[in-house]
């Protein structure tokens, strides 16, 4: 399918014209990279070695 992967600090890219156009938005707006929220929000929950953080949404992780 596809040879490029990327961690969650790095963006896939920004918007084609294509969609920059159907979309009204600028070119330069950045793409990020898709991964399950629950994930997601552990890193943007900022946890730390030995805290515990609880992150729900359509999936549940500690």
């Amino acid at each position: 399918m596809f040879d490029d992967t990327y961690t969650a600090d790095q963006p896939a890219g920004t918007l084609s014209k294509k969609w920059a156009k159907k979309l009204r938005l600028s070119e330069q707006v950045v793409v990020g990279v898709g991964a399950f929220d629950a994930h997601m929000g552990a890193v943007g929950g900022e946890i730390e070695p030995y805290y515990l953080s609880k992150v729900m949404g359509t999936s549940t992780c500690d």
